[in-house]
Formats: C-alpha cells, sequence, structure tokens
C-alpha cells in the first residue's frame, strides 16, 4: 500500500503528463497543420462541417490540455480534451 502523499504525487505526475501530451498535439494542430489541415485530416473521414469541427478539436486539445496542466476546472478540461481526441482519431 502506498501513503497518500504519494498518490497524491503520483496523480500530480499522471495530471501534467495527460496535459502536455494534450497541449502538444493541440499545439500541433494549431501551429503546424493549421485550419485547413485539420480540415482535410477530418473531411474525408465523414466528419460534418469539417472546418467548424477542427476549430473546435483544435482549442478543446490545446485549451482543455492547458487547463489540466495548471489545474483549472481539471475534470472538466480532461473530459473536453479526451473527447476532441477521441473525435480525431475516429476511424471510418
Amino acid at each position: 500500500m502506498s501513503s497518500s502523499g504519494t498518490s497524491a504525487w503520483g496523480l500530480l505526475l499522471l495530471r501534467l503528463a495527460v496535459g502536455a501530451v494534450f497541449v502538444m498535439h493541440g499545439w500541433q494542430k494549431i501551429f503546424v497543420m493549421g485550419f485547413r489541415g485539420v480540415a482535410g485530416f477530418l473531411g474525408p473521414m465523414g466528419f460534418p462541417l469539417p472546418v467548424v469541427a477542427a476549430i473546435v478539436l483544435m482549442l478543446a486539445e490545446f485549451l482543455g490540455g492547458l487547463g489540466v496542466l495548471l489545474g483549472v476546472f481539471t475534470r472538466y478540461a480532461a473530459r473536453k480534451s479526451a473527447s476532441g481526441d477521441a473525435a480525431s482519431s475516429r476511424g471510418r
């Protein structure tokens, strides 16, 4: 069994790692791929309004990841980031 202090540090480390992954993926979509690149990726997958979906996806991953990293509305931010990430990896 671990002490509650050890569990707290483990959860903090996990939260920082997950938040960093979402921020990096959102940053890549915003600053490397751009809106058109992400929309071009989502369109063939069958997303309706791929440009709107791209904007929502990019902001959800980036801002949600920042929220998780900073601990601001952590559960809400994690849920939104995860749902955005799940939507972007949806296969046909």
